[in-house]
């Protein structure tokens, strides 16, 4: 991820949990769920912004947050395949957070999210 966010002018910031964090479950589905929750980061936060991935021990969770614009006024859309909040854009089929709700619903305690006042969402993995 860290050649797309540098491409895009945007930096990646990883802290968290001291010893390795532990999760059962499909390797290639719990990547892809990452992949799609960084790089949707990476594409809706402005320039010279960082994208925060954080790593929990107690409970076990990922969580990434950006510093973009927030979520458009309709955020049950936010999940629906297909839908993309920029219609104009050409970036992707509107598939990304469909696919990590799905997985999350199978691996994980669903994908609970927030929209802080100060910056862009936080969405959360957690097992």
């Amino acid at each position: 991820m860290a050649p797309l966010a540098l491409a895009r002018r945007r930096s990646l910031a990883v802290a968290g949990a001291e010893a390795p964090v532990i999760v059962h479950g499909n390797h290639d589905a719990l990547h892809q769920a990452l992949r799609n929750l960084v790089e949707n980061a990476i594409n809706h936060t402005a320039e010279g912004t960082t994208v925060e991935i954080a790593v929990g021990a107690r409970p076990q969770r990922l969580s990434i947050r950006d510093h973009g614009p927030g979520v458009a006024p309709r955020p049950r859309m936010l999940f629906q395949r297909f839908w993309r909040a920029d219609r104009a854009s050409s970036r992707g089929a509107g598939l990304g957070l469909a696919i990590v709700q799905r997985i999350a619903t199978a691996m994980a305690q669903g994908l609970p999210w927030r929209m802080p006042r100060a910056a862009g969402p936080c969405f959360i993995l957690e097992f």
